[in-house]
């Protein structure tokens, strides 16, 4: 199939079928292309063992600063080996996508909330209807990134009001 601009004919919404105009498949995506280049030539300057230890000693410090901040709770595993170099979090008295949305104001802190597109996984952790805090750690992250975060995660859990619904949270902190 081919696929692109029309060429000739250009209110057609369809590539033509007739010669030689079905041949004419417009203008590739040339700046994606080149990008896709580039990325692949870092990827390989990089090395992925380096790329993956980087990350995976990113994700040890963050795992290692968050797990003993009070009302903090790790969901998962907390092993090093054999994983990808992302932790999900949630804080009690809080909404998952509440913590998102502070870190993100805040803190200028991505995450990603919810369910992550997993909720039997989510069911099985006791984490549904909400879900938990996404945080994911990339080649370009670091060790300030993850210091940042951890303050942070900490100052947030801080204000928590465990008894409280997780929107009233925020106010009684905001409130005193």
């Amino acid at each position: 199939t081919v696929y692109g601009g029309t060429g000739v004919r250009s209110a057609v919404p369809y590539h033509l079928k007739e010669y030689p105009y079905r041949l004419e498949a417009g203008t590739q995506n040339l700046a994606g292309i080149a990008g896709l280049c580039a990325g692949l030539k870092w990827v390989q300057e990089k090395g992925l063992e380096n790329i993956y230890s980087h990350e995976i000693e990113l994700l040890a410090m963050l795992q290692e600063g968050i797990i003993n901040i009070p009302g903090v709770e790790i969901r998962g595993t907390k092993k090093l080996t054999n994983r990808v170099a992302t932790l999900s979090m949630t804080i009690d008295g809080y909404d998952a996508s509440d913590v998102g949305t502070i870190l993100d104001v805040e803190y200028n802190i991505q995450t990603r909330t919810g369910l992550h597109c997993a909720p039997l996984i989510h069911e099985h952790c006791g984490t549904t209807p909400r879900g938990t805090v996404r945080l994911s750690v990339g080649p370009f992250n670091t060790r300030e990134h993850i210091t940042t975060t951890i303050a942070a995660i900490a100052e947030v859990a801080a204000d928590r009001t465990p008894t409280a619904k997780p929107s009233e949270a925020r106010s009684q902190a905001s409130a005193e």
